[in-house]
């Protein structure tokens, strides 16, 4: 195994949005009124609005919450049976994830996306697009560009990320020829 251990693409995909605002879709409808279930004070790191803008404030609250190792937002921002499907075709599940974020073995010191595509579909969701991330894993350090897809789910007045998959783009293999056979 490399410095790139299966523990840092295992949180890549959830770090999928964090710092710019996403435009709605053109067939996206405004909100409707709140029902008095949504208006109940929810924690920061929960958004309540179903719509576009609500899917990207909760992929923010959880790449915060991964910055942060904040396990209590992951587990009001996970569903139940959230899955990861890492780059190397890993599969982690929720409490993979929050044990994971406890030890506190991978540092970011960036997390960009862009080209993010949202839609919404009822009340689900999914979000495609692409990251850059740097930082530090252990004693070593990584710095690479992935596409991700997240599935959203609209459960209990609030937005919930039921399932990541992230994968390396080609661009990023070419970019670093040295290591053709690593998997990440």
């Amino acid at each position: 195994m490399t410095w790139r251990t299966p523990l840092i693409f295992l949180v890549l995909g959830l770090l999928a949005a964090c710092s710019q605002p996403v435009k709605p879709a053109a067939e996206a409808k405004p909100r409707a009124p709140a029902t008095p279930a949504e208006s109940k004070p929810r924690s920061p790191a929960v958004p309540v609005e179903k719509n576009i803008e609500g899917t990207a404030l909760t992929l923010r609250a959880v790449a915060t919450a991964y910055l942060k190792g904040d396990t209590i937002a992951m587990s009001e921002l996970f569903t139940e049976d959230f899955t990861l499907t890492n780059s190397t075709g890993e599969i982690t599940t929720r409490r993979d994830e929050i044990e994971n974020a406890q030890s506190g073995a991978v540092r970011y010191q960036v997390f960009e996306h862009h080209d993010m595509a949202p839609r919404l579909y009822g009340d689900a969701a999914v979000v495609v697009g692409r990251m850059h991330v740097k930082g530090q894993a252990g004693l070593d350090f990584f710095d690479a560009e992935f596409e991700f897809t997240d599935t959203l789910v609209w459960q209990g007045g609030r937005w919930h990320l039921a399932a990541t998959h992230v994968s390396r783009l080609k661009s990023e293999l070419k970019r670093n020829p040295e290591k053709p056979q690593e998997q990440h």
